[in-house]
């Protein structure tokens, strides 16, 4: 949490744009369950507000991007991760090779039976990192966001609270 102001600048330094105040504060809001509003958010509320202007950044460091591969297993040499083993849509198999892979597949909170997670968040990177002899730690938490009780009628998945609240 120390960190977090020096990471909203890196953020907005790549593209990012929270909404501020008319003093360019920027403005809090709740989050679903929470008593006191501590969450910046963009004009959108949307996650493709962040992952835009990031998308951007990153093809403008000159960075190679596979899309539309579906990775099964990370590789290693001597100790390391080295790359990955995935396989396209057309059933194409293919190996890449890299001197660093990020691990950025979301969480499990898909596998118990009444969640806010999106459906395919059924915990294969924890699967990746697990067969490749990485370390899992505090398996205990899961994100989950506070959401009215589903009751006859109403959906199993339902979006987060602050999908209501922000519009009001």
């Amino acid at each position: 949490t120390e960190q977090v102001p020096s990471e909203v600048k890196n953020l907005e330094a790549m593209g990012v744009h929270f909404q501020k105040d008319t003093d360019g504060r920027h403005i809090m809001v709740p989050r679903g369950g929470h008593s006191v509003a501590r969450r910046l958010t963009t004009g959108t509320n949307s996650g493709l507000a962040l992952i835009n202007p990031l998308v951007k950044h990153l093809d403008n460091l000159k960075v190679t991007r596979l899309e539309g591969l579906r990775v099964v297993r990370l590789l290693t040499r001597d100790g390391c991760i080295s790359g990955v083993l995935a396989i396209d849509q057309q059933g194409e198999w293919s190996t890449v090779s890299a001197r660093s892979v990020v691990l950025a597949v979301g969480g499990g909170g898909a596998l118990y039976p009444v969640s806010t997670n999106v459906p395919s968040a059924l915990g294969e990177g924890y699967v990746l990192a697990f067969e490749a002899g990485l370390a899992l730690r505090d398996m205990e938490f899961v994100q989950f966001v506070a959401v009215p009780r589903p009751g006859p009628g109403m959906p199993r998945r339902l979006p987060p609270v602050e999908v209501f609240l922000l519009k009001g």
